[in-house]
This record gives C-alpha cells, sequence and structure tokens, in this order.
C-alpha cells in the first residue's frame, strides 16, 4: 500500500492506493475520507462544493465522505465538531487516523488498509469520561448524488416456516412510508437519491446480511460488515440505515450497543469495494453480489 500526502480538492490529505484502486483521508479535520474509487478516477463519496470555505470553526458542519459517529444520536453530543486536524501513524497492517477525545469524552479512530482490492476500515470509540457511557460505533458514508441505495432484505419463507417476524424497520417522524425515493421489491429495499426531493427520510433495518450498496452511473459501490444478531442494537435494532434529503444519500452501518467503562473501546469494522454495473443487472443478481461481498469474496 503506498501512502503519499498531498492536497486533494484544497485539503491536505493523504491518499492510500494500492493496485489501480485509492482512498483518500483529509488530515484537516475528520477522520473523513474524502475520496473513494479507481485512482485518479470518479469519486463514489459525495463532497460538498463549498469544502474549504472558512467557517466557524467551533460549528459542526457538512464535510461529506465517510466519518465515524457513536450511536444513539444525541444533539449537541453527536454534533461537536470536527474541525481539528487529524494525526496519522502509519502500522504494520495499515495507517492509523486520530484526533482529539471530542467534548463529550469520546475518542475516535479509524485505521485502514488495502487488502486484495478491497479496503479494510476498522472503526474504534473510546470511552474517556470518568463513568461509564452506552454507545455503538457508527459508520456514515455520503455518497455521490443521483444514485440508488441498496439495502437486503430476508429471503422469502413460506408461512409455515415462518411463524415469527425476522425483519425490524425503524422510520424517523419526518419520514413517509409512501415516499416514492423507497422502494420494496424483494429481496432488495432501494432508496433512491433525488435532488429535487423537498422532505428527508430515513430508514433502519435488522438484517440478516451484513452488506449495503449504492448504485450510480456504471459502478456498485459495496460495503459490508459484522452483524451480530443476539445482541442489542440502537435504534429499535437498526444494523444498517439509509438517510436521504435533496443534497445527500448516507448509507449508515452500526456495531451493537455496549456498556463502556472509563477507558474500553468499542470496534467497528467495515470492508469497502466496487464494481462495474451493468444495465441488465436484476434484483436477484444485485443481491448475490451483496452476498459475495458479505463472505469477502473478490469482486472485479
Amino acid at each position: 500500500m503506498r501512502a503519499v500526502e498531498t492536497e486533494w480538492s484544497g485539503v491536505p490529505s493523504l491518499s492510500l492506493s494500492e493496485g489501480g484502486r485509492e482512498a483518500v483521508v483529509s488530515l484537516a479535520f475528520g477522520p473523513r475520507i474524502l475520496f473513494f474509487g479507481p485512482e485518479g478516477g470518479e469519486n463514489l463519496l459525495g463532497i460538498p462544493e463549498d469544502l474549504t470555505e472558512p467557517k466557524d470553526p467551533a460549528l459542526w458542519r457538512l464535510y461529506g465522505g465517510h466519518r465515524l459517529w457513536h450511536a444513539p444520536e444525541s444533539r449537541p453530543r453527536s454534533y461537536h465538531p470536527d474541525n481539528g486536524p487529524v494525526s496519522w501513524t502509519r502500522e504494520e497492517e495499515g495507517v492509523l487516523f486520530s484526533v482529539p477525545t471530542d467534548p463529550a469524552g469520546i475518542e475516535k479512530e479509524i485505521t485502514l488498509r488495502w487488502s486484495q482490492g478491497r479496503l479494510l476500515l476498522d472503526h474504534r470509540i473510546t470511552n474517556r469520561n470518568l463513568w461509564p457511557i452506552e454507545a455503538a460505533p457508527w459508520a456514515i458514508t455520503v455518497m455521490a448524488p443521483g444514485g440508488t441505495a441498496i439495502l437486503p432484505l430476508p429471503d422469502a419463507k413460506k408461512p409455515q416456516e415462518n411463524l415469527l417476524p425476522d425483519l425490524s424497520v425503524s422510520l424517523w417522524g419526518y419520514t413517509d412510508p409512501g415516499d416514492v425515493r423507497i422502494r420494496w421489491k424483494r429481496p432488495l429495499l432501494r432508496v433512491h437519491h433525488d435532488p429535487s426531493a423537498l422532505s428527508p427520510l430515513k430508514i433502519g433495518l435488522s438484517p440478516t446480511l451484513g452488506a449495503l450498496g449504492y448504485a450510480r452511473a456504471n459502478s456498485l459501490f459495496l460495503k459490508s460488515f459484522p452483524l451480530f444478531p443476539s445482541l442489542p442494537y440502537p435504534d429499535r435494532g437498526a444494523a444498517l440505515e439509509c438517510y436521504t434529503d435533496a443534497k445527500v444519500l448516507e448509507i449508515e452501518s452500526l456495531a451493537p450497543l455496549s456498556l463502556l467503562a472509563p477507558g474500553e473501546s468499542a470496534l467497528h469494522g467495515e470492508a469497502w469495494t466496487f464494481t462495474p454495473l451493468t444495465e441488465q443487472e436484476t434484483e436477484e443478481s444485485l443481491e448475490d453480489l451483496l452476498k459475495r461481498a458479505a463472505a469477502g469474496e473478490i469482486l472485479p
């Protein structure tokens, strides 16, 4: 893996590349991944146009890209600014990005490394308070506009085989269940990003598959993560979530809730990749790609 300090869209950054694929991480604020995609090619992530415009450093702002938060969401705890510089350290298995503990007493770190065409992300939150807290690492990825999020639904079963529910759906109060941006068609739930939308929506699922994707133009972004069905998750059991409004679409994965004593950490891993997308893709072929990503297979 090649690690080079650079300037990306006017932001001091570190480029991590291998095999023609690249991730760019901001060193000016974050930790934030600003770019992911083919080296020198189109960014699969969504970044605002005013990325480098001066703003009040005491206020939280939208940088887009990928960030690490901690659930459950709360204001002001979740919205402490991440406007300060990011430190990076080369380790044997990757690069560690870290920032000082935030005012909520949470320390955030992300370690990145490439492995066989996949970017592996280890998210860590550590409780630096003098008291226990209940929290979960929460990995939020803002995607490039105009595409469609792809979330897995459980396989269909016969009624006599399915006496108990196997899917929980969480809806936020501003979400219209009949919103045309949402499409339910087993085996997938799709959420489309519409730049002309007048209202936001957010939906969470308790999936049986730890993977989700984002289809845009001729490429499919995929991220996978471990599931722990016997453990409690935030937001009424949501292990994956999708938020969208006119400006952004976010695909999000979460770890189970943990009661963290002072000094204790919680970890959450993701694996990212992308693959070409054809017009002939079906619900079944997209589901197959999600399953292959969750299994850690190498995709073209």
